[in-house]
């Protein structure tokens, strides 16, 4: 959902859920064709909010909340809540939320349930190792090719 609350603020939000099952009677673990175990059921849930405050025409402020739950076969969920804060540089100065080029500079913390730290459920976690806290710092561009 787009809410454009007035010419120097929109608001989005979304929610995305799947769930997922094999053909197997296995509401857990099941062997693959090559004897590999995977998960047989999958559910994933993820609900959130962007905000954009059009500071100037050419520079935007972006900041997003959202909330993630993985859920393999019978194991207990992983969940992440984060934040992030993204200035934005719009060199076409148009206020809207779909205007591209994008050019970010991105903070986010993320705050992730003791069964996603311990499993290593985020390509962060893999890196960095079992945390309860993540912190990134980062660079993105964005634009439309047509």
């Amino acid at each position: 959902i787009l809410w454009n609350v007035s010419n120097n603020y929109s608001i989005n939000t979304y929610a995305v859920f799947t769930r997922s099952r094999g053909a197997s009677d296995s509401l857990n673990m099941t062997p693959d064709y090559r004897g590999k175990l995977l998960f047989n059921r999958k559910t994933d849930f993820a609900i959130g909010a962007r905000g954009t405050w059009y500071i100037r025409d050419r520079f935007h402020f972006l900041h997003e909340l959202n909330f993630a739950l993985r859920k393999d076969g019978a194991q207990d969920p992983a969940q992440m809540v984060k934040m992030s804060l993204a200035p934005t540089l719009v060199p076409n100065g148009k206020r809207d939320v779909w205007s591209r080029p994008h050019f970010r500079l991105v903070y986010s913390v993320a705050r992730y349930n003791q069964f996603a730290a311990d499993n290593l459920y985020s390509p962060y976690l893999a890196q960095t190792g079992s945390k309860r806290w993540g912190h990134y710092f980062g660079v993105k561009t964005e634009w439309w090719i047509w």
